[in-house]
């Protein structure tokens, strides 16, 4: 009779003891979760303006990359249709103006899958609507999912990822060809050189009703040439300026001389002009004969909507060289002077399994 009324409250005990520890378990493992994304108190996501307010389940898929919904709500948008989980990552202690990289990101967030119109979903996003600046603060992804042969996928969460549709880039490095403190790439801590950056504070550009000229192809008369080789050299131009957007909109008159119509512009966009001095201790002998080079040429694009951050004037920024960006297009339209982009999708950033 004892064991049959001791056994069931024994064994309810027990139960209970389980499912409290259990409790306490999965309260430790969303409080760790929690530190690692709020690292100041547990139950608060703070930033630089306060508390971090998120929609929760709320994001809108278009536009991709990060954009303004009203007047104060950033949504960050990005496609990752192997993924399991997507983490935005941001990073605010960065003075834009010494381009200093911080190593360990402020804030990580999970981004929540969005699955519009019964569709298979794949498309990660958030919405903040308070405490994240609306200028300058820089941003990443990191990405989960499972490799293997089969899937070919090559997921590495250790990463940040640079946004595919950033409107502009933030680098680690001030000024073109400047040296990464660390050289080897295989020493040097994450984050990488560039991620993504945003400026919804500042006014729109004024184009001032200014159009391109619509010149007929069989009248154009194209001078192609490359944003940095152009003006680097140019002892008619203030040093500061030379090599940069600005410096072409300087030579207007110099091109109307020449009898141009059209300015042919190597790839303006985000690259790595250091990229073949990433390993320049490399076993590989193709690697190393590459090693003493810069890219001047552009190609190898990290980012197809971002303008080169390092043809900003004066050792600028993304924000920068973005504004000084539409100015030249602005200053040679004004000038009857088309504007024509090399744009090569089939010459990117990437590389070897090994080397991303």
């Amino acid at each position: 009779t004892t064991t049959t009324t001791t056994t069931p409250h024994a064994s309810s005990s027990r139960r209970e003891e389980e499912e409290k520890e259990e409790k306490i378990d999965n309260d430790a493992h969303r409080h760790l979760l929690a530190n690692e994304q709020r690292r100041v108190r547990p139950d608060r996501i703070v930033g630089p303006l306060g508390d971090i307010e998120i929609e929760n389940d709320v994001g809108v898929s278009q536009p991709f990359g990060v954009s303004l919904v009203g007047r104060k709500t950033l949504n960050f948008s990005v496609r990752a249709p192997n993924a399991e989980k997507v983490k935005l990552v941001l990073y605010f202690d960065k003075d834009e103006k010494k381009n200093d990289s911080l190593t360990e990101p402020t804030i990580q967030i999970d981004m929540n899958e969005t699955r519009e119109n019964g569709g298979d979903g794949g498309i990660f996003t958030i919405q903040i609507t308070k405490g994240v600046p609306l200028r300058g603060a820089r941003y990443g992804y990191r990405v989960f999912g499972h490799n293997s042969r089969e899937n070919k996928q090559r997921f590495d969460d250790s990463v940040v990822l640079l946004d595919p549709y950033a409107p502009m880039v933030s680098s680690g490095r001030k000024y073109f060809g400047e040296e990464h403190k660390v050289k080897n790439e295989r020493d040097r801590p994450n984050p990488p050189n560039v991620l993504g950056t945003y400026d919804f504070k500042s006014k729109p550009f004024d184009w001032a009703n200014v159009d391109h000229p619509r010149i007929n192809d069989e009248d154009l008369v194209i001078y192609e040439t490359t944003v940095r080789a152009f003006t680097k050299e140019d002892e008619s131009l203030n040093v500061n300026i030379r090599g940069s957007f600005l410096a072409i909109a300087e030579k207007v008159k110099y091109l109307k001389d020449l009898g141009v119509n059209a300015v042919e512009l190597l790839p303006v966009f985000e690259f790595d002009e250091m990229e073949f001095k990433r390993f320049p201790d490399d076993q590989d002998e193709r690697y190393r004969a590459r090693s003493h080079m810069i890219n001047t040429w552009g190609y190898s694009t990290l980012s197809f909507f971002a303008p080169m951050s390092k043809y900003a004037s004066n050792g600028g920024n993304g924000i920068d060289a973005a504004k000084e960006f539409k100015y030249m297009v602005k200053t040679l339209h004004q000038a009857g002077i088309e504007v024509i982009l090399d744009v090569v999708y089939n010459h990117t950033g990437e590389s070897t399994d090994d080397r991303p």
